[in-house]
């Protein structure tokens, strides 16, 4: 986000504010506070009722600032109580406040009384409130007398050894005509087979405090609005109706998922939060050709039935578990455990599978066992999802000992059109452990022909340096029905550097790797050319796949973090709005960067660089790592590590550049890299096009809602890194110190020192400005002489 549009939208989030406080509302509040300060704070009364020494308290440096901090063997019974809140009228008032717990699950509930103590809270606002670390803005309905002072009490009752729970902001305000309708239930449709034009029924309760006259009531079908009616049925406090709308919903896409969503509208309802609710309506249909499983809960796993034909503890299940993964890919798979006293007889058979002609079909997925315990496993299929109908076999493994995944891949011919079902039965002897399968696929062959191709090369990439694998790293796949032998080349340059003679199974995906082949290489560009080659392939054109790389020799600047520093001529910033989130770990800076220690690694090292896209109060990233200003040459590269720190939040991020001399963020994306593999790999930019010029490099992480973007071996070659901590300028003379600013040679009428997003964060009126203070990193210092403006970059180390 450019300084400009950031401050526009800053005035533009000011002039809403204004308009809001111009309205009547401002004159209803009462009270409000979002302990923006630690005075705002000390007004409120603290209880530490169980004299444990934990308590809620104020730190200015975690967002929100205001939390209770767990003990480790004590349940929290402690109160966080309101100054005295004295209302001008008699009525109804709400509370409003925003508060969120953490991952370990935390408790709150709220009373009032009159007086700030505890005994004095007798009056309930709300239930205990289960919360987790998601921020939510919870709001109630209480009665008020005019003139006489209420207190709130929030009353922290987490259990123990739980984790912080945060109060953001607290808010009471009058309300004339307290009108709350919320939508509690749609009714109506439901996942079933053989929708299509359906009735949607749903019900309305007057959660408020007065009679509701009248009201609008509307639906929507994937965020699409359908119907909006008019209801004139009057609605009493407390009482709930239901509502079918004349206008039907539209289900008829089979195997379709449609989010139906159902809401109230009143111009006076006081709580928008309630006012709607969502279902999801699966219209179910057999399965069609292709045909993938990956167990995971996005997709549909209700058509899956479980058989226990023993009636024992040994069961199979969707099974997923954040600590103890056992998925092949994902968070889940198709898992069986066993029973100690009994053989297994136990089946999962997935939903039925339309097959639209006759031919040959590849039915492939992944599984694994125990390296100590034989575990017997076999698959079959029927034209009935039930174990009686599954009485053709396509494999068997009875028994197999291995904890590690492999790939089981099956070609299977179908003489005619029909639906079928596959079963997955688990007959291991008892007392074994646990059998996985996970991402199960089923595909039609095209052709009977043999078919073998060089599916792509995976290593190396587009450059080569010291932190890349040695290893050349690249699949081959058999698109036919029967097993080939053949012949894998691998050459550099025309030179031929591996040959292999394999056989490569029907439909299967087989990879190679051949170890150290790139470490002797030097300097230069090469080409790299991988073919495959069997008789009677009658598909010659997917045969051979190349690549060219860079392979680089000394930088002219590199970064490998090995020191477990930030480096100091790196800027950090960040342009979102967010704030990093508490269980992102202690290594990360306000700007969302830290370095990592890991174990020493051969190619990186024992630290690497991360930025965080873990962020609370923003639905992207948008965090900024500058490097110091670099002058390319002819023939000049910007070359890096990269990976995404967790396989199932996959990191997106770019290269931006600033060729204008400066780093006033005039940008223009060079590159976007999504989804960045959980796999080290070296990525290079060719920066010859900017020879001569001084440029600006950031890396910019653009992610959504993930966890870390890991980097190492950052590497500027072909040009030289600008000195930044002493300019000539004629006369003037700039000296940069650890602790000053100093011009030297003409006499200085100001001098303003300003960050990179533009704000002033030193000043003076003579020839010598403090910069002690300052954190490290690039600064614009804007000297004022008789003869004019001079603006220079200084550098703080």
């Amino acid at each position: 986000m450019s300084s400009f549009n950031f401050y526009m939208k800053k005035i533009f989030t000011f002039l809403a504010i204004a308009c809001m406080c111009a309205s009547s509302m401002v004159a209803q509040v009462i009270y409000t506070t979002t302990f923006a300060s630690e005075d705002e704070f000390n007004a409120w009364t603290i209880v530490d009722e169980n004299a444990d020494n934990k308590t809620w308290q104020y730190d200015s440096y975690t967002t929100p600032h205001v939390f209770y901090s767990y003990h480790s063997s004590n349940a929290a019974d402690d109160w966080f109580i309101s100054p005295a809140i004295t209302p001008t009228q008699t009525g109804s008032a709400i509370v409003r406040f925003k508060v969120k717990g953490s991952s370990y699950g935390e408790k709150l509930e709220v009373f009032t009384g009159n007086s700030a103590s505890v005994d004095a809270m007798t009056n309930r606002v709300c239930d205990v409130l289960a919360l987790n670390d998601s921020e939510s803005t919870q709001l109630y309905l209480i009665n008020v007398t005019a003139n006489e002072p209420l207190y709130l009490g929030f009353h922290a009752c987490s259990d123990a050894d739980k984790w912080r729970l945060y109060l953001a902001e607290v808010s009471v305000q009058f309300s004339s005509n307290p009108v709350d309708l919320a939508v509690t239930e749609i009714s109506s449709p439901t996942s079933d087979f053989g929708l299509g034009q359906e009735t949607v029924t749903v019900k309305v309760k007057n959660v408020g405090s007065v009679n509701v006259e009248s009201f609008d009531l509307s639906f929507a079908i994937d965020d699409v609005t359908i119907a909006t009616e008019n209801i004139t049925q009057p609605l009493a406090i407390g009482e709930e109706m239901t509502h079918t709308f004349a206008t039907k919903a539209d289900l008829s896409q089979p195997r379709k998922s449609f989010n139906i969503k159902a809401w109230t509208t009143n111009v006076d309802d006081i709580n928008p939060d309630n006012d709607a609710t969502t279902i999801s309506v699966l219209h179910k249909a057999p399965a069609s050709v292709p045909y993938f499983m990956g167990f995971e809960d996005t997709e549909y796993t209700d058509g899956i039935t479980f058989y226990n034909l023993n009636n024992d503890e040994g069961t199979w299940d969707l099974y997923s578990d954040p600590w103890w993964s056992l998925a092949h890919t994902g968070d889940y798979c198709l898992a069986y455990n066993y029973d100690k006293n009994n053989n297994g007889n136990d089946w999962a058979i997935l939903e039925p599978i339309t097959i639209t002609e006759a031919g040959y079909y590849v039915l492939k997925f992944w599984y694994s066992g125990d390296d100590t315990h034989p575990e017997k496993l076999g698959v079959y299929y029927g034209n009935e999802g039930t174990p009686d109908a599954m009485t053709n076999t396509v494999v068997e493994y009875a028994p197999f000992a291995r904890s590690a995944y492999e790939e089981s891949i099956n070609i299977v011919y179908f003489d005619k059109p029909q639906t079928i079902y596959f079963g997955f039965h688990a007959f291991s002897d008892k007392d074994e452990n646990w059998l996985c399968v996970d991402d199960v696929s089923f595909e039609k062959i095209e052709s009977n022909d043999i078919d073998l191709a060089v599916t792509n090369i995976t290593n190396p990439g587009d450059y080569f340096h010291k932190g890349s694998k040695k290893t050349i790293e690249y699949s081959v796949r058999n698109y036919g029905i029967s097993d080939v032998d053949a012949t894998l080349r691998v050459s550099i340059n025309d030179n031929i550097v591996n040959e292999t003679n394999v056989t490569i199974k029907a439909q299967e995906v087989l990879t190679q790797s051949i170890p150290n082949v790139l470490d002797s290489l030097e300097e230069g560009v090469y080409t790299i050319v991988v073919s495959v080659e069997t008789n009677d392939d009658k598909n010659i054109d997917n045969n051979i796949k190349s690549l060219t790389t860079h392979v680089m020799s000394t930088p002219a600047a590199r970064w490998d973090f090995e020191d477990g520093q930030l480096p100091a001529d790196f800027v950090f910033r960040a342009e979102d709005e967010g704030t990093v989130n508490e269980n992102a770990g202690d290594e990360f800076n306000e700007a969302g960067w830290g370095i990592f220690n890991i174990q020493n690694h051969e190619l990186y090292g024992e630290h690497l660089m991360a930025g965080t896209s873990w962020l609370d109060g923003t639905d992207q990233a948008d965090r900024w790592c500058v490097l110091p200003p670099f002058r390319p040459s002819a023939d000049s590269h910007l070359v890096w590590d990269v990976c995404s720190f967790n396989q199932y939040f996959l990191e997106s991020y770019s290269i931006m550049i600033s060729s204008n001399g400066d780093d006033s963020w005039y940008y223009f994306t060079e590159e976007e890299y999504h989804l960045e593999s959980p796999n080290f790999k070296t990525r290079g930019l060719d920066l010859s096009s900017y020879a001569d010029k001084e440029i600006y490099i950031a890396f910019r992480i653009r992610s959504k809602n993930c966890e870390h973007l890991i980097l190492d071996n950052i590497e500027l070659y072909g040009g030289e890194i600008s000195a930044v901590d002493e300019i000539t300028n004629n006369d003037l003379f700039v000296k940069v110190s650890d602790n000053a600013i100093e011009v030297v040679g003409t006499d200085v009428e100001k001098i303003v020192v300003c960050d990179m997003s533009g704000r002033t964060v030193a000043e003076t009126d003579n020839n010598e400005v403090s910069i002690q203070e300052l954190n490290t990193g690039v600064y614009i210092a804007s000297i004022y002489t008789a003869d004019g403006v001079i603006t220079k970059k200084i550098a703080k180390k």
